[in-house]
């Protein structure tokens, strides 16, 4: 598999793919990232929501692109998107209120030329200086944040290389009007000399859960998607579960779209952005500022600022010859019987079949006197601290649009409160 990367990277070359972006981003100018500054290409201007604008008070829209990233480095995508799961003792369940996203880790395309390598670091200096000039002001109005950065490192110690982008909401909740007892249909026209009825042609044609839906059966349902375009959120393969209780929301089509610019539905996009995908998305930015909780919901006393960065569209420049990352389908938490418990089917496993088999077939008359009852006793389990990224500084590159360098920011390493909730799946203001 790794010869076989290799030979597609170097594919990029040979067919023009990095010479392409190449040129896209060295003629239009501030429409990329990695040719804008922070405080006089876009400002920072409101507080909630904290949209930042351009001179003219639009909202400031960029290009951003990059190379799909493995879970391992941030990306989340699926049924469950980026939602805290929560634990045995405090489990969370996505509901009809829960804010769903997908989250794209990406990184510098593979084996691409040094000059796209150095526009790709511009994008990294952009949002570092953002945070810079910001934590400038809040150490002025001795203001002290938990921060939660756009960037992130790939490796241990190493520089803030890996840029997250999140998605629009994955779920939409009926709306107030939509939750009234729903209007009859009438059927007006008369059928006249029918001698029997094609009971067949009244049948639900819909794919299911239980029917086992495929991605062609899907397909075929939806054959022409458009954005914004709602469907049952079982048409995701990994839909399934005690966590899910927004059976009433319905999945929404966003604009991700292959390089011929065609719509990806959802089912489709796990194989279309997996890891080695090279992407470019028009983005905004964003800021919160929350207060932190502990686990029972209770205030610390601590503030946590959240940066994160939201894509409008997507655009699929090249695809992987990665593997596609298998369904991680979480069983939920216990036995608790509720609605959805209650619904859903157990899989019988090989090693529950394998123990149901299990027999003696000779009755034993003496038990040995080395085999004794042992209790056992859970083990206390540790918590574990999480720590922030350390961000070495990094001067901006004169390969795009040539401007002053300004150091990148550095944040000091502290462990944050074990206490505290996995907060990444707050969520930007979208379309």
């Amino acid at each position: 598999m790794a010869a076989q990367a290799q030979a597609h990277y170097a594919e990029h070359v040979k067919n023009g793919i990095y010479e392409s972006l190449l040129e896209n981003l060295t003629t239009s100018g501030t429409g990329f990232l990695s040719s804008c500054e922070c405080n006089t290409d876009f400002f920072h201007k409101t507080t909630w929501g904290a949209d930042y604008q351009t001179s003219t008070g639009a909202e400031f829209r960029f290009n951003i692109f990059g190379e799909i990233q493995p879970e391992s480095l941030g990306t989340k995508q699926g049924a469950l998107g980026d939602f805290y799961i929560g634990s045995q003792s405090n489990p969370m369940y996505i509901t009809k209120d829960s804010k769903i996203k997908n989250r794209f880790a990406l990184g510098v395309p593979s084996n691409c030329p040094t000059k796209l390598s150095r526009l790709y670091d511009n994008q990294l200096v952009a949002l570092n200086e953002v945070v810079e000039f910001e934590r400038k002001q809040d150490l002025e109005e001795k203001k002290d944040y938990v921060v939660k950065e756009w960037i992130t490192a790939s490796k241990m110690d190493g520089p803030g290389d890996i840029i997250t982008i999140t998605s629009p909401y994955k779920y939409k909740s009926p709306e107030e009007s939509e939750k009234r007892v729903p209007t009859i249909r009438r059927v007006m026209k008369r059928l006249r000399d029918v001698d029997v009825l094609d009971i067949d042609s009244h049948t639900d044609a819909s794919p299911t859960e239980s029917e086992g839906a495929t991605s062609s059966h899907i397909t075929s349902t939806y054959p022409e998607p458009k954005v914004g375009q709602l469907y049952p959120p079982t048409v995701l393969p990994d839909y399934k579960g005690k966590l899910f209780r927004n059976q009433e929301c319905m999945l929404v089509q966003h604009e991700i779209l292959d390089i011929d610019r065609k719509l990806i539905p959802p089912w489709d996009q796990y194989s279309a952005l997996r890891t080695g995908t090279l992407i470019m998305a028009t983005a905004s930015l964003h800021c919160f500022t929350m207060k932190i909780r502990d686990v029972k919901g209770n205030p610390t006393g601590k503030e946590r600022k959240i940066y994160q960065i939201n894509f409008h569209r997507l655009l699929v420049i090249d695809g992987s010859v990665a593997e596609v990352p298998g369904f991680f389908i979480h069983p939920g938490y216990g036995t608790e019987e509720n609605e959805y418990a209650s619904n859903s089917k157990k899989e019988e496993s090989f090693a529950d079949r394998a123990m149901a088999s299990f027999k003696i077939k000779k009755a034993r008359t003496n038990v040995p006197s080395s085999v004794q009852k042992i209790s056992t006793r859970p083990s206390a389990s540790s918590s574990s601290s999480h720590a922030s990224i350390k961000i070495k500084p990094l001067a901006r590159s004169n390969a795009g649009k040539g401007k002053s360098t300004l150091a990148a920011h550095s944040v000091e390493k502290t462990p944050s409160d074990n206490t505290l909730l996995d907060e990444d799946h707050v969520m930007g203001n979208d379309d």
